[in-house]
Parts: structure tokens; C-alpha cells; sequence
């Protein structure tokens, strides 16, 4: 007979086979014509396998057809996992089976090969992490067609990763090859396997995992150390990466005391080398477990502690802690834990992290703290506009802001893709400047891919007319007829304000039909449909009225903030926000040098202005003037003047506007006694509370703080949001779009990596 005449493919195994028989009986089986026939079909028959790789290994140069070949080795693979017996026992099956197993890896082709190794380790890791298998150490040989190397071990176990298997299903796995660990020693390969495992789980976070399973079966593990003789060294690093990795975990002196006098007595006793060796590490590591969960113990906490714990410590008393094993510069599970719960696929963060500042950049690094903060916006970045020129960045540096591991972001890619001739971002500059032109640089951008953008060349800022809604009434007095000048002619790009600008305006047609003077150039194109517009723009409608003729007109401009200039005051006087928003809209006299030209009257007539607000922001950003330009010095100089700075406003508005009260969400401050130098920070409202941000360092702070600062100390920009704008959650990292979650994937990664590397080259 030849191996031609037995098909292992057709050995009738069946899962109701007796698990407890190391040597089935093989009375009434004949083996003919590639078939196997039995007299009990469900009983595995280990003596079949036996004799056809016996018969295989005798003829070298044969290898069964590729269609039988995979479907025989997935069978060997299930008779081994219910196989008992102890490594004397199955000495000569397994290296029958390791034998034919290295031939075939050894001897198919690339394709063939790759198709059989992915095969058995599916296999492998289907029985493994099948709860009812009760898998049997001696299926480990199978391990043999991988070298079981540093590079091969992780590329196999990652495959059990790929098919997202649930936590349930790896922690019976790591069960699994833990068990074994404990009492099996005949597969050299079988430890750098289970490293491999836990090494990818690592990777993909499962530190609950790891922690539960391995606590549940430390003590298992733990006294594979009494018998030394029969340890394998690979198997005690396993054992020992084990112990080290848990020794932040709370409980886990608990499941380490029991065990542990046992353990040091029969290590002590024995007198080789090896003993001594894992004596050592088990004191080492055990000495760090009691230290970190003793260090912040005081008073009655502590004499608990050691009274529970005092078995272990008279134990630890007794050797001297080298605290020197290399097992303890492995990261602890628990401390990695803490940080993926950080970075995990389902969370909602509520985590604070600064920025890091180039140095001049705190004006850069408060605005965008107070945009990450105005909800809306940022959850529309982040979700909608991860794929426009620019905005990309902003939802890339948004999403590390919130879901980020760390404590602080280097926003230097973001910086860098901001810089252009117009506004050096290494340049210290007005916060309020800067934003305007960021607003004008989003606009620029908002319709463009971000896909193929050249961010080697500055960006080109587009001037556009700003779109103005349709007026919702003419005067604020229903009962007043006057023609509405829409303005887009002035009221272009390049200022975040077109509120501030000077509101010398003639009206559109008059009595005797003359026409406004118009430039030869062509006006600029309207702006087209804006996100930064719908959530910070606002109209503002001003009435003139000529003190000569008493002709009316009135002008409509777009504005994205309102900057509020001090009026004269006595000294003792105290500004509140209100007042000086009340202020900004009440009447005043152009006269003099700011007299306005009278479309009736065709000359520069003192006028009467008013404003009033006729499209409320949903957010309101206010610029507080607070500082006068030094002529001398050719410097904007601070006035100090003492200020409350309301958290609810009120906006006067047109009759048919009815949303205009607003509460305060963020500020951004000024530190510095001159508008040309000092420093920026931000006060934040966020999901459980104030925080201020103040570059990398963020600390908590109350609402009220922003009352009671130093002079010095001046808030200088105000955002508001309006009462009746419902703020939304933020989104949790798994349900951003792929792009962004797999950027905030590999950034926490790279993280972890480098605080795991600095913890490895500690003393």
C-alpha cells in the first residue's frame, strides 16, 4: 500500500469523538482504495493519521493532489486538538507530524504554500477560540510552518485579528495558549506564538482583554515556575511578560499571594543557576507590583494595605529586589489601558489638549481653541469638510484636538499649509486679524477639493462681493418707507468686520434719479454660498438722515464681528459688554470731517446715523476696542478700562428679528500692555465645563474667572452663541469619517509608541 491509497480527507472525524483517548483503538479498521473505514465513526482514530504520514514521510517525492492536500492537513489539525497524552507519549507522532509538515512548506510552490499555512492557522485559531473545544496542547506542533521568528510570529497571529473576532473569542484563545504555556513544553515554537498573540492584541488595543484573561490565569502560570526542571526558558519569558505587564493592575496581588511563598520555597531550593534566574525575576516583578500599589497609600489606607498583603511582603522580605529585570521596562497593560480607553473606536471625548507654540504663534493657538469650541462649526469641519483645500487641515487638526492621547498637539503641519507672503504665521500678530483672514482663506477654498492641492505654494485669497439675504424689513419702524441700499460693493473680502467700516454710504437712486459714481473696474463676483457666513455672519442695517433735508436712507452691510470702540467716560466708570453694544447701535452725529454726502442735497451734510442688527449670527464674535494708537510711539496702547463682561448680551434688532440674546461661550485674552506684543490665550467652555487653554498647558477654571483678571489681562475677543442654537455632542472618533478616524488612528499609535520607547530607555 502507498500513500496514493489513503485519503485523509475522509476519515469521518466528528466532534462527538472521545476526547480523553490518547490511543483510540484501531480493531475493525482497514485502510483501501484512499478511503478509511471504521468501526466506530465517532472516534478518532490517531493511529490512522499516524500510519498515513508515515507512509507520506516514506515517499519523499510524493506530495498529495492540491485539492486533498489542505483538507488532509486541517484534519491532522483536529485530531491533534482533541489528542491527550504527554509529551513522551506523542513524542514520535508529533515529530512524524512536525517531519511532514516542514516538507510540504518546504516543498510547494509560493501560492500553494501560502494557501496551506493560511489554511492551518485559521484552523488553529478556530479551535483555539472555540469555548467548548477543550483544545489539546499537542495541536501546538502545527506551529511548526511558520519558523516562529520575531518577523513570522506576529505576521501569523495577526491573521486571528483581521476578521475583527470578538473580545470573547480572543480571550479564549489567550486562555488557550496560556494553559499550554503551564504544562506543555514540547513545542519550541508555541511561546513566541503567544507573544506574537499578545503582541497584536496590544496593537489593536485589547487591553481588557489582556488584563482579564491573564489575571485569570496567572496563578496557573505562576506555579509553572515551581518546577524549574521542566520550564523552558521561552516559556518563563512568556510567564514573566505576563507578570509584568499586570503589575499596575489593582487586584493583582491577589491572584499572585496564594501561590507565591510556594513558588520562592521550591526556587530556593533548588540550587542551579536557572533557579536563581527565575527566583529573581519573580521577586523583581512582584516587589513592583507591591510598590506601585502602596505608593499612594497614607494613614489607615496603608496599614490595610500591608496588613492584607502581609503574607506577600514577609515573602518579598526575605530576597533582595533587584528591580532591575528587563521585564520591567515592558509598558503596563494598565497605564495603556487608561490610554486607549483615550483613543478607543467608540468614545466621546472629553479630553483637554493644548498646543504647542513655534514661538510666536499663541494668537493662532487661542483662535483655534475658541473655533474648536464653537460646536457647530467644528462638528462640520471635522464631519463635512475633511475634503476641501485647507478646511482638510482644520478637520485634521480638530479631530487631534479632541481625540488625541496625548496632552498636547504639535500643530505644525497645520501652520505650515497656512503660511503665505500676506500673513507670516511666524510673525506675531493681532488674534483678530488673523482670524479674518482665515475666514477669507476657508471662503477661498470652501468649494475646492483638497485632493491634488498643491500645498507647496502659499494660498490665493479670492475678494469676493460678501451675498447679502433678502432685506426682512426696511426700517426698524414698520410704519418708515425708505429705499434699502444693499451694499456689496463695499462690503468685500480682506476684513473679518465689514461691520467696522466706515457706514458713509450714498443711497441707490434719489429724488432727482442721480446715479452712484462707479469705478471703470468691474465690482468683484458675489461670494457664493458660505459655512463661515451661515454660522458667523450677520447683517447690519444703518439709517442715515440728513439734518438739512430730512431725506432717509439706509445701508445693508455683512459682518462677521463686531468690533466695540470705549466711548469718554469718567475715570471711575464701569463698561459692561451690553452697554457698549448699546452703544455701538444708538444714534450719533457725523459732523465735521465725518460729515455724509446727501444724495438729495448733492453735497456733505451733518447727518444722523443709527444701527440696528436685521440678521442675527447664530454665533457672535465681539472685538473689544479697548486701546488707543499712540502716535508718538506708533503703537495700539491699552486703555484698561475697567469692564464687565457680561456672558448674556442682547443684540438690538428689527422688529421681525426675534432671536437676539446671546450667552457666552469662549474668550479669547490678552496679556500685555500693547496690542503690538504680548501674549493670547483662551477661556473654553467645553462639555463639563471652563477650561483655559493657554498653549500646551490647560487647566480648569470657573465662568466667573474671566471677571477677575490682572489689568494686564484684558479679554480681547468675546464669542457668544445664540440662545436658541441647540449645541450637539461632538462626534465619537467611530463615527468621523474613515479618513479622519484612520489620521487620528496612526497618530495615537505613534504616540504610544514613543512614550512605550521612552519607558524602555529608562534607568
Amino acid at each position: 500500500m502507498t500513500a496514493e491509497d489513503v485519503d485523509l480527507s475522509k476519515m469521518g472525524i466528528s466532534s462527538q469523538s472521545d476526547p480523553d483517548s490518547s490511543q483510540p483503538s484501531t480493531s475493525g479498521m482497514v485502510v483501501k482504495n484512499r478511503e478509511v473505514v471504521d468501526d466506530n465513526p465517532n472516534q478518532l482514530d490517531l493511529n490512522t493519521v499516524a500510519n498515513y504520514i508515515r507512509l507520506i514521510n516514506e515517499q519523499p517525492n510524493y506530495i498529495p493532489p492540491a485539492n486533498e492536500l489542505i483538507d488532509n492537513c486541517l484534519n491532522i489539525v483536529t485530531c491533534l486538538s482533541q489528542t491527550a497524552g504527554t509529551e513522551d507519549e506523542l513524542w514520535g507522532l508529533l515529530t512524524a507530524v512536525e517531519d511532514y509538515l516542514v516538507r510540504l512548506i518546504t516543498s510547494l510552490n509560493c501560492p500553494l504554500r501560502n494557501d496551506l499555512i493560511n489554511a492551518i492557522l485559521d484552523k488553529f485559531f478556530t479551535i483555539i477560540s472555540d469555548p467548548t473545544s477543550d483544545a489539546r496542547p499537542a495541536m501546538s506542533v502545527i506551529l511548526i510552518v511558520l519558523d516562529g521568528s520575531e518577523t513570522e510570529a506576529p505576521f501569523g497571529t495577526a491573521r486571528w485579528l483581521e476578521g475583527g473576532p470578538s473580545p470573547a473569542s480572543l480571550g479564549t484563545a489567550l486562555a488557550c495558549l496560556y494553559r499550554w504555556i503551564s504544562e506543555w513544553n514540547a513545542s519550541p515554537a508555541l511561546s513566541d506564538w503567544v507573544l506574537g498573540y499578545m503582541k497584536k492584541l496590544e496593537e489593536n488595543e485589547q487591553y481588557d482583554v489582556l488584563i482579564e484573561v491573564s489575571k485569570d490565569n496567572l496563578s496557573r502560570l505562576l506555579l509553572a515556575v515551581n518546577n524549574p526542571t521542566d520550564l523552558r526558558q521561552s516559556n518563563a519569558e512568556v510567564i514573566f511578560h505576563v507578570m509584568a505587564s499586570l503589575r499596575e493592575t489593582t487586584d493583582i496581588l491577589d491572584k499572585v499571594a496564594p501561590n507565591l511563598g510556594e513558588v520562592l520555597n521550591a526556587l530556593v531550593a533548588d540550587s542551579r543557576q536557572w533557579s536563581w534566574q527565575l527566583l529573581q525575576n519573580v521577586v523583581d516583578i512582584t516587589t513592583a507590583m507591591v510598590d506601585h500599589l502602596r505608593a499612594p497609600l497614607l494613614g489607615q489606607d496603608l496599614v490595610r494595605f500591608n496588613n492584607r498583603y502581609n503574607a506577600v511582603i514577609t515573602c518579598l522580605e526575605q530576597h533582595m529586589a533587584s528591580r532591575s529585570s528587563q521585564f520591567l521596562r515592558l509598558p503596563a497593560w494598565g497605564s495603556q489601558s487608561n490610554m486607549a480607553a483615550a483613543a478607543g473606536n467608540d468614545m466621546t471625548v472629553v479630553r483637554k489638549i493644548g498646543l504647542l507654540n513655534r514661538g510666536t504663534t499663541c494668537y493662532v493657538n487661542s483662535a483655534m481653541q475658541a473655533l474648536l469650541a464653537t460646536r457647530e462649526f467644528s462638528n462640520f469641519v471635522v464631519m463635512h469638510m475633511h475634503d476641501r483645500a485647507y478646511w482638510a487641515k482644520l478637520a485634521e487638526l480638530f479631530a487631534k484636538l479632541k481625540y488625541s492621547v496625548s496632552t498636547k498637539v504639535d500643530p505644525d503641519d497645520f501652520y505650515v499649509t497656512m503660511n503665505s507672503p500676506k500673513f507670516n504665521i511666524d510673525i506675531q500678530h493681532d488674534t483678530s486679524e488673523f482670524l479674518g483672514y482665515f475666514f477669507e482663506l476657508l471662503l477661498s477654498y470652501e468649494h475646492k477639493m483638497d485632493c491634488g492641492h498643491d500645498y507647496s505654494k502659499p494660498p490665493v485669497i479670492i475678494t469676493y462681493r460678501r451675498r447679502l439675504p433678502p432685506p426682512l424689513t426696511l426700517s426698524p419702524n414698520p410704519t418708515e418707507e425708505e429705499p434699502v441700499e444693499n451694499n456689496q460693493d463695499e462690503a468685500v473680502a480682506g476684513s473679518s468686520t465689514g461691520a467696522t467700516a466706515s457706514r458713509k454710504r450714498t443711497r441707490k437712486g434719489s429724488s432727482n434719479n442721480r446715479k452712484r459714481q462707479r469705478t471703470t473696474e468691474p465690482p468683484p463676483p458675489e461670494a457664493p454660498e458660505s459655512f463661515v457666513d451661515h454660522i458667523f455672519g450677520g447683517v447690519i442695517l444703518s439709517h442715515m438722515r440728513c439734518l438739512v433735508c430730512n431725506e432717509l436712507s439706509s445701508t445693508r452691510d455683512v459682518f462677521r464681528d463686531l468690533t466695540l470702540a470705549f466711548p469718554e467716560a469718567k475715570k471711575d466708570h464701569i463698561h459692561t459688554v451690553q452697554s457698549l453694544v448699546d452703544y455701538y447701535c444708538s444714534t450719533e452725529l457725523l459732523t465735521a470731517d465725518n460729515r455724509y454726502k446727501c444724495p438729495a442735497c448733492g453735497c456733505k451734510r451733518d447727518v444722523e446715523r443709527r444701527a440696528v442688527i436685521e440678521y442675527t449670527p447664530r454665533y457672535l464674535i465681539i472685538v473689544l476696542k479697548n486701546f488707543k494708537f499712540d502716535a508718538k510711539k506708533l503703537t495700539q496702547n491699552k486703555l484698561m478700562s475697567p469692564t464687565i463682561y457680561n456672558h448674556s448680551v442682547t443684540l438690538p434688532t428689527v422688529p421681525a428679528q426675534t432671536q437676539n440674546g446671546y450667552t457666552m461661550y469662549a474668550a479669547i485674552v490678552h496679556e500685555g500692555s500693547s496690542m503690538s506684543s504680548g501674549h493670547y490665550y483662551t477661556l473654553a467652555k467645553t462639555e463639563d465645563g471652563w477650561y483655559l487653554f493657554n498653549d500646551d498647558t490647560v487647566t480648569k477654571c470657573n465662568e466667573d474667572d474671566i471677571q477677575f483678571l490682572r489689568p494686564c489681562n484684558t479679554p480681547y475677543m468675546l464669542f457668544y452663541r445664540r440662545d436658541d442654537v441647540v449645541e450637539v455632542p461632538f462626534p465619537s472618533l467611530n463615527e468621523v469619517p474613515p479618513n479622519i478616524r484612520e489620521l487620528v488612528k496612526v497618530h495615537n499609535k505613534l504616540y504610544i509608541e514613543t512614550v512605550q520607547k521612552l519607558q524602555l530607555t529608562r534607568p
